[in-house]
């Protein structure tokens, strides 16, 4: 509880003496300017939540691939399952390859 009353009550009489000091226009400039910043950055980020979640996603999948190969080793190789399986697999690490290239190139420009 402390942890998230403590910076209220400091915004509140961050803002009441800023308000005494310079006048009310002050603060309510700084808030506004804070807000109009907030929406911008809001409007042209990208979702790095959404993308970091889509690289757990694939990632799991990767390995979760690589899991049932391991599992399944002898199978495939008794059959001659290697191509199809590297082929699956070469699939599977180019979607998260191009998802990882998608995301630095996002963060970087």
């Amino acid at each position: 509880l402390s942890q998230s009353l403590k910076p209220m009550v400091d915004f509140v009489v961050y803002s009441v003496e800023l308000a005494s000091v310079q006048g009310l226009a002050t603060p309510l400039t700084l808030y506004g300017w804070f807000a109009f910043a907030s929406c911008v950055s809001t409007a042209t980020l990208p979702p790095f939540g959404e993308l970091a979640a889509k690289e757990q996603q694939l990632e799991g999948e990767f390995r979760g691939a690589h899991s049932a190969l391991i599992t399944n080793c002898e199978q495939v190789a008794f059959l001659g399952g290697d191509a199809p399986e590297k082929r699956a697999l070469n699939a599977r690490l180019e979607r998260l390859l191009s998802h990882l290239r998608r995301s630095t190139r996002l963060n970087f420009n």
